[in-house]
């Protein structure tokens, strides 16, 4: 995972003259969440959204995604939770 934040050289123009100076830049990345769905043996899978979020706690951020739109209400709505493309890292 990146780091949250990256140090970077801005110019600013202040009083009529340019200046360079280090600065920090949030990073920012997108986030897919998609629900797996249906029968075990007939699942099916559906992207809900795409948002744009500062790396970090993804999981927590899907889940008060689903939790905010109504479609779970308890935890134990939730069978799993994972990550889709990194090589199979999940969390229960």
């Amino acid at each position: 995972m990146q780091p949250a934040v990256s140090a970077v050289n801005v110019r600013r123009f202040r009083e009529g003259s340019l200046e360079e100076q280090s600065d920090l830049l949030a990073a920012e990345e997108p986030l897919e969440i998609r629900i797996d769905f249906g029968p075990v043996d007939e699942r099916q899978q559906r992207t809900l959204s795409v948002t744009m979020r500062t790396p970090g706690n993804d999981f927590e951020l899907a889940v008060g995604f689903l939790l905010t739109e109504g479609i779970i209400r308890y935890q134990r709505d939730i069978a799993r939770i994972r990550y889709c493309n990194d090589g199979g890292r999940s969390e229960d």
